[in-house]
Order: structure tokens, then sequence, then C-alpha cells
């Protein structure tokens, strides 16, 4: 029987370029969430837990784009970079549970370290939603596993979810809800609002969403990933607004995680 692929825990992508080998880097104590991402012990109760992974490792390539060409030290990636990794997470009967894509050979972004500066780093506006950032390693959502054929999505927006979870959530009347604070983390410093905060939380294409509770990233918008799995190879598309990239992907590894490891 053809095994159907899952999806990825994050500390596992930074080693899967190492000749496609997995060494170290994940806690099996922890599982995926209903939607498919990882999530550390402690961070979640009735999460899935893997029972083994796979390492995917293949090539991108465009095939149709609705976006202006960036130039190539664009880290967003409107075409996709040339290289995909994908980790695919199975249970004990093989199914798919949980997963994650990166885009590209780029170092992820860093841990943030200002709340009030540019993340990633060397982000600047305008958000464009559909683009890929290279390097970062997005949880493959929603998966949907028939037969030798899986469909998932990943959300762009992901890559800022670091930031606007130490954003401040303000209550806002047009229209009613929710948004994150450009003012200062102290409201009572006096400090103007910074440029990131201004364009990240105010910008036609808000980075955050928020409720009474806080804020996290904006993950609405979706890009959806197909594949038709044949053995150690899979071949199948990624399609967004932004255009539709052909995707052609080996599995390179595959580790077994033992119970109660």
């Amino acid at each position: 029987m053809i095994r159907r692929a899952a999806q990825f825990a994050p500390a596992l992508l930074a080693l899967a370029g190492c000749g496609g080998r997995i060494e170290a880097g994940l806690d099996p104590r922890g599982g995926y969430d209903d939607e498919g991402a990882w999530q550390e012990p402690g961070e979640g109760r009735g999460l899935r837990v893997p029972r083994s992974f796979d390492v995917w490792i293949g090539a991108v390539e465009l095939q149709v784009s609705n976006m202006p060409e960036a130039p190539a030290s664009d880290p967003w990636a409107p075409f996709g970079p040339e290289r995909m990794t994908l980790v695919l997470g199975l249970d004990a009967a093989g199914d798919p549970i949980g997963g994650s894509v990166t885009f590209g050979e780029r170092a992820a972004p860093p841990p943030v370290t200002d709340p009030d500066g540019w993340y990633p780093p060397d982000f600047r506006p305008p958000y464009l939603v559909p683009r890929i950032w290279a390097g970062f390693e997005y949880p493959a959502r929603t998966i949907i596993a028939e037969g030798d054929r899986l469909l998932f999505s990943i959300a762009p927006g992901d890559v800022f979810r670091p930031w606007c979870e130490l954003q401040r959530s303000r209550a806002v009347s047009d229209p009613p809800g929710f948004a994150c604070s450009a003012g200062p983390p102290d409201p009572g410093s006096g400090a103007p609002p910074s440029a990131p905060r201004l364009a990240m939380c105010q910008g036609p294409q808000p980075a955050c969403r928020c409720d009474e509770a806080g804020c996290s990233a904006d993950t609405t918008f979706r890009l959806g990933l197909e594949l038709e799995i044949d053995g150690g190879r899979a071949a199948g598309r990624v399609l967004g607004r932004a255009g539709l990239w052909d995707l052609s992907l080996t599995l390179v590894d595959s580790v077994a995680v033992a119970p109660g490891e």
C-alpha cells in the first residue's frame, strides 16, 4: 500500500536539508492540533501524536503568475523558490495528521526581539498576502487524504504570528471588532506610534487578527496544495490567487517515533 503523507513538526525542517537526515530536534510529547499545526508539550490538549515522519524535498516551478515580478533579493517569493521541503507526520495507521512546508533555502526568520520593530526584520510594506516568505516553516493545515491524493493548505500570514502575539489588542468601531494597537507597549509612556506598528496594525492589509484576549496572525487567506503520491515520488501543484506552481518531490527520509519517547 502506498503510504499517505502527512506533515511535520517545526524543529525537524531545519535538519531536513542535511543530506536528507533527521537526527534530533523534535519533542515527541507534542502533537498536532485540529488544523494540522504542531504544538509543543503543554500548549494544548487533545493533540494528535505522530508515530513517524516523512521528509520530502523537491522543486517548485512557476506556471502562471498574477503578481508583478519581485527582485531576486526580495525574501518574499511570489513565484515560489526552486526548492520545497515538506515534512509529513503520520499516525500509527500511516494516515496524515499534520505537517509543515518550507520554500527556498534561506535561513528562517529569527525570534522576535522588538515588538515595535519590523518583523521579519527585513520586511517592509506593502504586505502582499499571497507572497511566501522563503525559509519560514509554514504549518500544513486542514489535511485531507483521498487514497494516494493529499490536499492541504498553508497560510502566508503565519510568518507574522510571533510578532502579532506580542501586540496589544484594542477595540475599534469601523468595522466593529478588535485590532492590534499602533501605540507603544506602555500606553502611559507618551511615545509616538512606531512606523512598523502603523503599517502592520493599521495598514490596508493588517498582519494581525485580534479579539478581546489578544492578537495572532491573520491566516484568513490560504494557498492550496495538492499532491499525488506514487511510492517515493509525489507530483502536484500550489494554487492561489498569486498564481500556479507545479511541484515535484522525492521522499528522502522516514523516521519512526517509538511510543513513550
